[in-house]
């Protein structure tokens, strides 16, 4: 599978030490929650079948997902509600939805790569790089 690291290519030439990949589903129904994930995967790891998971079918999903976990420097999952939605609307709210795991994965310095949203930069200091004590926890 050949994947293409143009932007963590891009931001690691530019100085950031990782890069945090989010992404957000739930969006698009009526009602309910928005979720977003966000994951940090140490540099070179390659996961076989890893793409965009609105391009993964459920089962694939599944699979991924204990491997990620396994595999990753940081993760975390985040929702926002829709009594939250509706006091706002749903583009705050898919903005919260992505912000709250990436801040919960910051490392160093790291960027934020989003799927849903156009890239952003941001120079982040952490003393040490460790796995939060919230990653994995909704």
């Amino acid at each position: 599978m050949s994947v293409n690291l143009h932007y963590e290519d891009k931001a690691r030439s530019a100085g950031f030490s990782s890069v945090c990949g989010v992404d957000e589903a739930g969006a698009g129904p009526l009602m309910g929650p928005v979720y977003a994930a966000a994951v940090i995967l140490p540099e070179g790891c390659e996961i076989e079948g890893l793409n965009d998971s609105k391009k993964l079918t459920e089962k694939k999903r599944e699979a991924l997902f204990p491997v990620i976990c396994e595999k990753a420097v940081a993760y975390a999952i985040a929702s926002v509600d829709e009594k939250e939605i509706d006091a706002t609307d749903i583009l705050s709210a898919r903005m919260k939805a992505m912000q709250l795991p990436s801040m919960r994965c910051k490392s160093q310095r790291t960027m934020r790569s989003s799927t849903a949203t156009a890239t952003t930069a941001r120079r982040q200091r952490s003393p040490r790089r460790t796995r939060p004590s919230s990653a994995g926890t909704a």
